[in-house]
């Protein structure tokens, strides 16, 4: 009753009307159809296999409510979903506030952590709570709240967080609570049930079972058994079919054919070299050329020249560039799915029915301007090549990409049906489980189990979903997007129904 007293924002004051106490409509709060509709938004979203549990689940259409959170859930909610449930059904500068807020949770709860991100955060969080006491009420904050500006220190000095909170432990003192059967000697249940625990786990190491079985989205390196591996850096990526005998065959048509081998020459590294001398060749014809013509005489030309150039003997540094010079086959297998990258892919077609979505795929810009950033898709058809693979520039033509430039995303509608919103989708980027990031550039494999890693350090974007932009050649005709990927003798190359869009980052 005195916050009248204490605060002067007349919108928080309350007063006495025919002995009821009444209060104005907070600007944070949501209506009744608001929350309803953002119910609705999360019973039906779907995440890509081992981000999340089934959070729709847990949520309740009749009372319009979420129940039975587990920690993940709570964490997932917050620092990924909060911001796309609030877009757009609160004032702009309330949601930048809760916006910044979860995303300083998200870059403190990474797996990797960065000393010049957590400098920025100690200054940044302070502003943000600045912010939070001039939209919510004085009795909000408590010294909970205040002791967010501390969990940057920690960190710096702790490390990554989840080493440090208390999950681990109670979950571990649960397990141990479970195992009693004597209540009058605890102790001696705990010892019991926990040398069975020992034994089950590390005597049955001779042959497969659920304790020592692959993890899941794992695929192993294909050995050599030379002192060298001879193979294209293209054909080096672990990777492998979801399903190892499925599959069924198809033919490529000519132009299909000439875009995947295009596609392959100019992402293989072994290639680079003669890219340059093409480029050379081309300008030196071409005086004054632009870098778009240029793109363009890569995309009609460079394979039929690269045959030439290969064939003829004049670069026998790599006899594998032969078998690039000559292209793919015209019978190719097409699949159902794909593991790479520590990611489970589905097509659209395979997937479609299931309660995770891992259809959703985004491939990295090779340069980020006004022109060119990541290029963000569905996956439609995952494709087997024989003696060849490859990789796209993603300028002109390009539905396919190789394999191991797949990143896994996915995509979630906006709750607010307003008109600026109506037409877009928020895009998430998702870490893949069991890998982590020791140094730039090198990825390792996790040995430890945990399922309940929080997946974070990616940013929130937005893809119209409408299909658009200059998407037409110089003689009017429609053009698309394309890319690919492969092992020892044979390549998996994903087709994606793309499209362009640009990184927003303040989805």
């Amino acid at each position: 009753m005195d916050i009248e007293k204490y605060c002067d924002r007349a919108d928080l004051h309350i007063w006495k009307q025919n002995n009821k106490v009444l209060k104005t409509k907070a600007s944070y709060t949501l209506s009744k159809p608001q929350v309803k509709k953002v119910c609705e938004w999360l019973k039906n979203i779907k995440f890509p296999d081992g981000y999340a549990s089934n959070i729709g689940g847990c949520v309740n259409l009749n009372d319009s409510s979420f129940y039975s959170f587990k920690s993940h859930e709570c964490h997932v909610f917050m620092q990924r979903l909060l911001p796309i449930a609030l877009k757009g059904m609160i004032p702009n500068a309330i949601w930048d506030a809760i916006t910044e807020l979860c995303t300083f949770f998200r870059v403190i709860c990474s797996k990797e952590l960065h000393i010049e991100d957590l400098e920025t955060l100690k200054d940044s969080i302070v502003v943000t709570i600045c912010k939070l006491e001039k939209v919510f009420p004085p009795g909000f904050f408590d010294s909970m709240e205040h002791l967010v500006i501390h969990l940057v220190n920690e960190a710096i000095n702790g490390g990554p967080e989840q080493y440090r909170w208390m999950y681990l432990y109670e979950r571990k003192l649960g397990s141990l609570k479970r195992t009693i059967r004597n209540r009058a000697r605890p102790e001696g249940s705990i010892v019991e049930a926990h040398r069975v625990s020992e034994l089950s786990i590390y005597s049955p190491f001779q042959f497969e079972t659920p304790l020592n079985r692959v993890p899941r989205n794992c695929a192993f390196e294909i050995p050599t058994y030379a002192n060298t591996d001879p193979r294209l850096s293209i054909f080096k990526v672990p990777s492998r079919r979801l399903f190892h005998k499925s599959g069924h065959k198809r033919y490529l048509d000519e132009f299909e054919k000439h875009k995947i081998q295009t596609y392959i020459l100019l992402n293989c590294v072994e290639v680079h070299p003669s890219i340059t001398l093409f480029n050379n060749w081309i300008r030196q014809t071409h005086p004054n050329i632009e870098e778009r013509e240029l793109d363009q005489f890569r995309e009609q030309d460079f394979a039929s020249w690269f045959a030439d150039h290969i064939l003829s003997g004049s670069d026998p540094s790599n006899e594998h560039l032969k078998d690039l010079a000559y292209g793919p086959i015209n019978e190719v297998t097409s699949h159902k799915g794909y593991i790479v990258n520590g990611y489970k892919f589905h097509t659209l077609a395979h997937g479609g029915g299931r309660v995770t979505n891992n259809t959703g795929v985004c491939v990295k810009g090779s340069c980020y301007n006004e022109e060119e950033s990541d290029y963000y898709g569905e996956l439609e058809e995952v494709i087997e090549l024989v003696d060849i693979k490859y990789r796209s520039r993603g300028c002109i033509y390009d539905p396919f990409i190789l394999a191991y430039q797949a990143q896994q995303v996915y995509y979630a509608t906006y709750p607010s049906t307003t008109k600026d919103l109506k037409d877009w989708w928020a895009v998430v980027k998702a870490m893949p489980r069991g890998i982590f990031q020791v140094a730039e550039g090198i990825l390792a494999s996790e040995i430890s189990g945990d399922d309940n890693v929080t997946l974070v350090r990616e940013e929130i974007e937005e893809v119209q979903t409408t299909l658009v932009t200059d998407d037409t050649n110089d003689d009017g005709e429609e053009e698309e997007f394309e890319d690919t990927n492969g092992d020892d003798d044979s390549s998996d190359d994903i087709d994606l129904d793309s499209f362009n869009h640009s990184s927003d980052d303040d989805a």
